[in-house]
């Protein structure tokens, strides 16, 4: 089941249940909102990726090779230099809880620790020297990708901005930051070569790149509480930006690290909250 397939479940589930709660003439739960304090659960899923900023000063340089060895019983050296590096984002999903505090009739101060489940992956792509030369040829490119799992420990503290509410509907706009731990930040990626060639392996380590364990995210998101007759539901989807460089250089840097200049986190993620 793919990510548009899950949305669209989603929001038909949530137009759904809001049917009944828009009878004109019939609020639901009239006086929820001046309660100081909610408290909930959150569930959702989530697109992790990454910001990557390419050193060009390092991609084509032919005096930083990489190796390519064929598995056959003569084997022969293919020698390559790093072209590019792009991000590919990973679908997971999410589950935590929920703490709300009113702080004025539309304002409310929310805590929402959560754990992220999923991966994301940068794809390597190697050219072979004769590419330089003669770059009609796509034989001679090469792509590695390295899948990376995530575990993230999130920590948000966000301020909410509620609009009026419109029978049993309520908009919102929302702000904050979060502190982000990635409890498998240690944990062994898969690297793969292309099908188009399988049959040469390289000599790296499983982990080609070190990342930073901790982060720190700016979040933007928008969206609607709804009112039912006993719980409140909330739909929201929210941008996270990573704001440092998570990538650990080490010494001697490698090719891997040299193709970029900084990597950045970057998550999407589609909640339903239940309050």
């Amino acid at each position: 089941m793919n990510k548009h397939t899950i949305i669209s479940f989603i929001l038909f589930v949530i137009i759904s249940l809001n049917v009944d709660a828009q009878r004109w003439g019939v609020p639901n739960l009239k006086y929820y909102d001046n309660e100081p304090f909610h408290f909930g659960f959150l569930l959702g899923i989530n697109q992790m990726d990454f910001r990557v900023k390419q050193n060009l000063s390092s991609l084509d340089n032919t005096n930083q090779k990489v190796d390519f060895s064929d598995n056959a019983t003569t084997p022969k050296v293919t020698s390559t230099v790093l072209h590019s590096v792009l991000p590919s984002p990973g679908v997971g999903f999410t589950i935590g809880l929920v703490s709300s505090y009113r702080l004025t009739n539309n304002f409310n101060l929310r805590f929402t620790p959560s754990l992220l489940f999923g991966d994301r992956s940068l794809i390597y792509s190697f050219a072979s020297l004769d590419v330089l030369t003669n770059p009609t040829n796509p034989s001679t490119i090469i792509t590695i990708k390295s899948d990376i799992p995530n575990t993230l420990v999130e920590l948000p503290l966000i301020l909410r901005f509620s609009g009026k509410r419109i029978q049993n509907a309520r908009p919102f706009i929302e702000t904050g930051l979060k502190y982000v731990m990635n409890i498998n930040s240690t944990g062994n990626w898969k690297n793969t070569i292309d099908d188009s060639h399988q049959n040469l392996s390289f000599s790296e380590m499983d982990k080609i790149l070190n990342l930073k364990k901790s982060d720190i995210y700016g979040v933007l998101g928008v969206g609607f509480d709804f009112y039912f007759d006993y719980f409140k539901m909330g739909v929201e989807g929210t941008m996270n930006y990573g704001l440092n460089d998570i990538l650990i250089k080490s010494t001697p840097s490698t090719t891997y690290e040299n193709g970029i200049t900084s990597l950045k986190s970057k998550v999407f993620q589609l909640s339903i909250t239940f309050e």
